[in-house]
């Protein structure tokens, strides 16, 4: 099965129009010779929701907004004049090419972009997964950036509000979406940022056109729709669900719990005893924060569930039905990929999804976020010395094609045996696959 999908793929690199690699691009170095005629900027980003933010282009700059926050940021192409911006948050040169980073959930968007080795500084490695972003030894920030760490990037991405003090701070609120498929849609963002407007759209399409066909291949296969909720236990509380989450849902062909509500509310039960009599009508619980299961269950103030009549109360305990989304972490055991990759992609989520959901929509595809806590299923644990198999660092992350391929890989180049720790047979983990091949080439070019 190996040599066939590797010969597959050398048939279809070698059949592949080699005029995808002199595709147009925007500028990646500054302007010599400043023409105020001249669009600098041929590419632009197809990002058409302004829901969550807007990107407009004038011939040597471009405008972003993230709405939800009410910030501007002007981005001005280098060597040509800089406008001017009394509202914007920040003004910056570009394309940027030294940039700090303060949390996690803008790093697999920089290495899908191709942009990797352009941080200098990150968040404690020891909250991130990436193996090749903690290849790369990036110095950390000190806990309020010093101003020497800061004259040393163009720009931070944070989860901060910049202020008239720190205008190199850009704020990522890509957590802060409401609903599916509008998380992915920040690679736009930062891609105006690096001039890189066409990997960004490539990625952008790759996600948003698997997600689609794992949706379509749920709603073939369902033939139920499984009560299933997001759950999340702090200080007392149980909180359900999320706006985005109960999407997640309902594309992967389930019935987010409650059901007697709109997408777009969350649940906080300060009693036990309400949120267990709705786990007795839940046929799937998805608990998003890092636990063991014998401290779900004293949260739950239950015990452990094993005498039948108990069993029989509770769907998800007779299915084998209760996950974890921590099935992929560093090597450390201190960053969980649900909080770095699964922001980037959704499609990997829905994937997930789907699965637990309806196996047969995706027969053949293993799962990455989502762990069998009930079963106490292994953790795949990243290490940067075997899960970055690429010394060429520059390499992209390839937007995984989940629908098509059903694989997942983690190097650098998006090709490694990641897939084989996740109990992936071995010939599909390290064959490179006909859509991984085209979305390679696309983003190499």
């Amino acid at each position: 099965m190996l040599g066939l999908n590797l010969i597959t793929s050398a048939i279809a690199l070698a059949s592949m129009p080699m005029w995808v690699s002199a595709q147009i691009q925007n500028p990646q170095s500054c302007v010599t010779s400043y023409n105020g005629n001249t669009d600098y900027f041929p590419v632009k980003a197809n990002h058409t929701d302004t829901s969550v933010f807007t990107i407009t282009y004038n011939n040597n700059y471009k405008t972003l907004t993230d709405v939800k926050n009410n910030l501007t940021y002007v981005l001005y192409m280098c060597g040509t004049p800089a406008p001017v911006n009394p509202n914007a948050a920040a003004i910056i040169s570009i394309p940027v090419t030294h940039v700090g980073t303060e949390d996690t959930t803008s790093l697999t968007f920089l290495e899908m972009l191709g942009v990797r080795q352009t941080i200098k500084y990150t968040t404690d490695p020891g909250f991130i997964t990436s193996p090749c972003i903690r290849k790369l030894n990036i110095p950390q920030f000190a806990s309020t950036p010093t101003d020497a760490q800061m004259s040393n990037v163009n720009v931070t991405f944070s989860w901060r509000t910049p202020n008239v003090n720190s205008t190199k701070i850009v704020r990522f609120p890509a957590t802060s979406s409401t609903t599916s498929l509008q998380r992915y849609q920040w690679i736009h963002f930062l891609g105006a940022f690096f001039n890189k407007e066409d990997r960004a759209n490539t990625v952008a399409s790759t996600i948003a056109d698997d997600y689609n066909c794992i949706k379509q291949k749920a709603a073939a296969a369902a033939t139920s729709q499984p009560a299933t909720v997001f759950a999340n236990y702090y200080s007392g509380t149980w909180t359900l669900g999320s706006a985005y989450t109960r999407a997640y849902v309902s594309d992967a062909g389930g019935n987010a719990a409650p059901s007697n509500t709109t997408a777009a509310q969350t649940f906080d039960y300060s009693t036990q005893s309400a949120f267990i009599s709705l786990l007795q009508n839940t046929s799937d619980i998805i608990y998003t924060g890092d636990i063991t299961l014998d401290a779900f269950y004293q949260n739950l103030n239950i015990s452990s569930l094993t005498a039948a009549s108990t069993n029989n109360a509770y769907p998800w305990k007779v299915n084998g039905a209760l996950w974890n989304v921590n099935r992929v972490t560093n090597n450390l055991a201190t960053a969980n990929a649900w909080f770095e990759q699964a922001v980037a992609w959704e499609n990997v989520v829905l994937a997930d999804l789907v699965k637990v959901l309806h196996p047969t929509a995706l027969s053949q595809y293993s799962r990455v976020f989502l762990r069998d806590l009930d079963a106490n299923e292994e953790q795949l644990k990243l290490n940067p010395s075997t899960d970055c198999s690429t010394d060429d660092l520059s390499k992209v992350l390839v937007a995984p094609a989940v629908c098509a391929s059903q694989q997942v890989a983690w190097h650098g180049d998006g090709t490694g045996t990641g897939n084989a720790a996740l109990g992936m047979p071995s010939g599909r983990a390290l064959a490179i696959t006909l859509s991984a091949v085209a979305s390679a080439i696309l983003l190499l070019a």
